[in-house]
């Protein structure tokens, strides 16, 4: 931490950077990270599209609840921007969090939320047109739970990969995806 201040001298910077780097090799021993370079050998090209997709009016109501809880409590910011993210994605995100039932989802709940219900209409066109699969991508565990509780509602067959599991499941899990 030291050799990170402004006032670090060029001895305390060298210290610290041979400390991050004794920790980098520690650590890599023991985190397995997929880079896009290794995932590649594995999928067909990537085709990418950024689709804006409208929020369902009780998400525009709630989201403007946090920004106005958010204007009264000047000091919670960043907390405020991780309700905002997941009223985007879904409100039952926010209600997870906020209620003791753990906000359960059933079916028609894609009517509340814009992304799941475009991610609902999506699915159901790809299953029409084609067999392959389908790679769902999302920063947070937690939208990835809501996903596996909808998907089971709706019985489609899942394959899930996360940062909980081990690197022996995590390769049959993409061994398992990458079978035909």
């Amino acid at each position: 931490m030291k050799c990170r201040e402004t006032t670090a001298t060029d001895a305390e910077k060298a210290a610290g950077q041979e400390a991050l780097q004794a920790l980098m090799e520690i650590v890599n021993k023991c985190m397995m990270r997929r880079t896009s370079q290794i995932n590649n050998k594995f999928l067909p090209q990537k085709i990418e599209f950024i689709v804006c997709v409208h929020m369902k009016e009780s998400q525009v109501k709630l989201y403007e609840e946090v920004v106005d809880e958010s204007n009264r409590n000047k000091r919670g910011r960043i907390s405020s921007i991780q309700k905002l993210r997941k009223v985007v994605n879904h409100p039952d995100l926010l209600i997870q969090t906020t209620s003791s039932n753990g906000g359960l989802l059933k079916a028609s709940q894609s009517e509340v939320s814009g992304k799941l219900h475009f991610l609902q209409l999506l699915i159901s066109r790809f299953r029409q047109v084609s067999n392959d699969k389908l790679l769902i991508v999302s920063n947070y565990t937690q939208t990835l739970d809501l996903l596996d509780r909808y998907f089971r509602v709706k019985k489609y067959g899942t394959i899930r990969l996360d940062g909980t599991m081990s690197s022996r499941a995590r390769t049959k899990v993409v061994d398992r995806f990458n079978e035909e």
